[in-house]
């Protein structure tokens, strides 16, 4: 089952938006939880209890604990969780987007708008429960698409770089390029010896992008307009990532 979180002080917001998206999930026979919270303090409490979010709606503008400072605990605990930044005003904070939100509503939430969302997001989590498969000195190794950081060429081997470990095995980045892209569209080509999940991308210059563990990747020259123009349009209009 997949567990929802709403994080909102607004009492009777928290009600609408919880009423509208149960109306979804009947209408659709979803498996889905809905834990609603006003505020960000019971939210972490529940997620060191009964575990991780999958999906995660936050007010920005709490009023005890701010919803970015909320966000960046929920990044940091469940970093494979869907972000959704909710606010009253167009609300616009650079330092937002290190947590990589995957949507930015601006209340009253449209029910056509608020579905749409939904269903993308839900695209999103079905992709990342697959795996990439790979068999080097006679293992077979399956890596869950979701923890994969970004991988890298290494003469005639191709490096996995993981949330928990590193894996090395025979291979051409190019062709796992065409792979892994056809699984997740969240890979990014930033060289030619690296191929980035851009959810995990931290800082990004014209030049390098920060990942996840405060590692510095160079953008090469020919692949600095593509990364530019994917990057900075996403992280300026704070739409999925």
């Amino acid at each position: 089952m997949l567990r929802v979180a709403i994080c909102d002080d607004d009492k009777s917001f928290l009600s609408l938006l919880h009423q509208t998206l149960l109306r979804w999930i009947t209408y659709h026979n979803f498996n889905i939880n809905i834990l609603l919270f006003e505020n960000g303090e019971d939210l972490l409490y529940d997620i060191e209890e009964a575990g991780h979010f999958q999906i995660v709606f936050i007010e920005i503008e709490l009023n005890k604990m701010d919803g970015l400072t909320i966000a960046y605990e929920v990044y940091r605990q469940c970093p494979a969780a869907i972000i959704i930044f909710t606010s009253a005003t167009d609300y616009c904070n650079k330092h937002m987007y290190k947590v990589h939100p995957f949507y930015f509503f601006t209340k009253p939430i449209k029910d056509r708008e608020l579905f749409f969302v939904m269903k993308k997001a839900l695209k999103r989590l079905d992709i990342e429960c697959q795996t990439f498969r790979f068999f080097h000195k006679a293992y077979y190794y399956s890596v869950p698409v979701k923890e994969i950081i970004y991988f890298f060429s290494d003469g005639r081997k191709v490096g996995i770089v993981s949330l928990h470990k590193k894996y090395y095995f025979y291979g051409k980045l190019d062709l796992i390029t065409n792979e892994i892209q056809k699984k997740a569209s969240v890979f990014l080509r930033i060289h030619k010896s690296y191929l980035v999940n851009k959810r995990y991308i931290t800082i990004y210059q014209s030049d390098f992008i920060e990942v996840k563990g405060n590692e510095l990747l160079p953008i090469s020259r020919s692949h600095k307009k593509a990364i530019r123009n994917i990057l900075a349009k996403e992280w300026k209009e704070g739409h999925e990532m």
